[in-house]
């Protein structure tokens, strides 16, 4: 069995993290993002939505001070590949925008999953 290139891997996990994106806006009442753009806005969304997620967690006693500092610091490094991203879209570079905003989405995918795991406490 042939396995896929990294390059065609990274492909296939970009086009999969944007259909769950989209499916997820939809599931909340968002629609989905249209261009561009909106991707990335819902991206900022997405980013400052886990960096609440992470601040409850450490208020709630589900994740020490140090988690919640290495989830910050991801958050920053997304914010900055999303900046990026709002940057070469604004220029025209789709294709430099396009790949700022799958990896930022990849690594807040990553930290979204880190998340789901801790363990939830009881109201």
């Amino acid at each position: 069995m042939k396995y896929p290139s990294p390059r065609q891997y990274a492909g296939i996990t970009a086009a999969s993290l944007l259909v769950f994106f989209m499916l997820g806006c939809s599931s909340v009442g968002l629609a989905p993002a249209q261009n561009m753009e909106q991707r990335i806005a819902y991206a900022y969304a997405t980013n400052f939505g886990l960096r609440n997620s992470a601040a409850t967690a450490l208020n709630g006693g589900r994740i020490e001070a140090k988690e919640a500092g290495a989830a910050l610091e991801i958050t920053n490094q997304a914010r900055t590949l999303l900046d990026a991203a709002r940057m070469a879209n604004g220029v025209g570079d789709t294709k430099t925008a396009e790949a700022r905003l799958v990896l930022a989405l990849s690594v807040l995918q990553a930290l979204q999953n880190r998340l789901n795991e801790v363990p939830k406490v009881a109201p």
